[in-house]
């Protein structure tokens, strides 16, 4: 799998996801989004999956606690571009709908919807 992490503007992080989503590479990702925590006050979310096949079948999903994710005063809104027949297994995989913070799914062909969407207040 492919994770690409890109920083728009200051206040954008595009996160890119191709492939099978390996459990080593989500701890690689965090290592690296608490960076970006640890230097910006507010920041929205982008994550993009691009020819996505799902988690990687292993019992450390499992392991994963509250400290995996993403913290509550930093994070504005998150917009997830994915194929529909992902949306309610990333919906579940991210438990969006127990944060304060709102997300809304976009298709791929409307990418640029979400970019705007992010940027509203």
């Amino acid at each position: 799998m492919s994770i690409k992490i890109a920083v728009e503007d200051e206040t954008l992080v595009i996160l890119t996801v191709s492939g099978k989503y390996l459990f080593s590479e989500f701890q690689e990702l965090g290592s690296a989004f608490i960076k970006l925590f640890e230097t910006h006050s507010e920041l929205s979310l982008m994550v993009v999956f691009e020819d996505f096949l799902g988690w990687e079948d292993c019992d450390h999903w499992s392991e994963m606690t509250e400290d995996d994710d993403l913290p509550e005063e930093v994070v504005k809104k998150v917009a997830i571009v994915a194929e529909f027949e992902w949306h309610a297994q990333i919906e579940m995989f991210g438990l969006l709908g127990l944060h304060k913070w709102p997300y809304a799914f976009f298709l791929p062909e409307h990418l640029s919807e979400a970019h705007q969407w992010l940027k509203t207040t």
